[in-house]
């Protein structure tokens, strides 16, 4: 397999607390690649890692459990 699709497939595998699910993916001749994640209400943690207002941004403790947590994940 290529190593996007190998890397798509892996992704699709992934099921943990910490990482949002790949639903799905389209990848055609000539088409752009498509990545079909769950609606996340509080926004994506890119999102939330670049917020400057206090309300949506992360505390170091919070970016510290989630760098943890994610690395956990994948760990498995």
């Amino acid at each position: 397999l290529p190593p996007l699709r190998r890397e798509l497939r892996v992704l699709s595998a992934c099921r943990h607390g910490a990482l949002v699910p790949l639903l799905a993916f389209s990848m055609g001749a000539g088409a752009p690649l498509c990545l079909v994640y769950p609606f996340m209400s509080g926004g994506t943690l890119s999102e939330r890692l670049r917020a400057t207002d206090d309300e949506r941004a992360l505390s170091a403790a919070t970016r510290l459990d989630a760098a943890a947590a994610i690395a956990r994940a994948l760990e498995v």
